[in-house]
């Protein structure tokens, strides 16, 4: 879509969100993006769930930080199904394809945005509820979708996001780790990627994991495969996305909502502004409810047991181990 037509199309939203929210009573309804806050993290969320509004994407409200919007704003989403191929994305650097916006809905520390992906015909709704989470530290997004088509789905997402950590913006190290989770098809670190989940696999330094990868401009890029959703079905997983003082304060927000997924975007050590435990900012990107263990949990096949024949044997070799202490004790005394 093109910067004219885009603007027509949000003027004409907004004209419909003036009329919704007066008969609706809402605090604030309008089709421009808003720039919310908990008091630890501003984020910038534009009206089609996609990130970067007035040079704000995501700032960490301790350092003014911010690192997502520097350079370019690149960061988007989009979804669609494989088997048709049919899809619509959003991002403020890609652009949009396929999107309609039904409404935004903002206060000060919270968003809502619900849009259709129409090629000229309903296939999915989309909703991005952005809200504080349990820690300061990370927002939540509440991302559901609805199949709109008539018939099945097979339901793709692809999230992509360009890390630009201060204060080394353009140089920092990229963390991203999957562990497992069954939903993730493709990730790497190409967070300039199109949004477009057909778009097909790239990187710039890896793909699958990687801890501290870099120095780079890099960010990251996760692709999910959410399965068959009939007709009429929902889906919904949980995001989230923040910053903490290092990486030890990051991880145990992450640990704190049960995230599976994440990434983490740290700067540059080699500037002695920066610590190696990723202070003064450490910032985040994460999932949960996409098929993965949560942080901080160890997945039951993990634990080492013990058969009962093993146990058995273990038994009697400790009784006459006990019996042959006990003898030797006697003829000592």
């Amino acid at each position: 879509m093109s910067l004219n037509a885009k603007t027509r199309s949000k003027t004409h939203h907004f004209i419909q969100g003036v009329a919704i929210a007066a008969a609706m009573g809402v605090a604030q309804l309008s089709f421009a993006g808003a720039v919310i806050s908990n008091g630890t993290v501003d984020i910038g969320v534009n009206d089609e769930g996609n990130l970067a509004v007035d040079g704000v994407g995501l700032r960490y409200v301790p350092t003014s930080g911010e690192a997502i919007t520097p350079g370019c704003a690149c960061e988007g989403w989009g979804a669609g199904d494989a088997v048709s191929g049919r899809s619509g994305y959003a991002g403020e650097s890609s652009g949009d394809n396929n999107i309609i916006v039904d409404s935004f809905v903002a206060s000060a520390d919270s968003a809502t945005s619900i849009v259709r992906i129409n090629d000229g015909s309903d296939l999915l709704r989309v909703t991005h509820d952005f809200t504080p989470s349990a820690t300061p530290a990370l927002y939540q997004v509440n991302v559901s979708i609805e199949n709109l088509s008539g018939s099945d789905v097979e339901l793709r997402y692809r999230r992509a996001m360009d890390w630009d950590v201060p204060p080394t913006e353009f140089s920092e190290l990229v963390t991203l780790i999957t562990g497992g989770a069954t939903s993730v098809i493709f990730s790497s670190d190409d967070g300039f990627a199109t949004p477009d989940p057909f778009a097909g696999p790239s990187s710039i330094l890896f793909t699958g994991e990687a801890t501290d990868s870099g120095p780079a401009d890099h960010g990251a890029l996760l692709d999910f495969d959410f399965g068959t959703l009939a007709a009429g079905e929902t889906f919904t997983f949980t995001m989230f996305y923040g910053a903490a003082d290092n990486q030890d304060a990051a991880l145990a927000a992450l640990g704190s909502v049960g995230a599976e997924v994440y990434s983490l975007g740290k700067p540059d050590p080699a500037d002695p502004a920066v610590g190696a435990d990723g202070s003064p900012n450490t910032f985040i990107f994460g999932f949960s409810g996409v098929g993965g263990t949560p942080i901080g949990e160890i997945a039951p096949s993990a634990i080492p047991t013990l058969s009962s024949w093993t146990l058995v044997a273990l038994t009697a070799l400790l009784g006459a181990l006990a019996m042959v202490s006990l003898r030797k004790r006697r003829n000592q005394a």
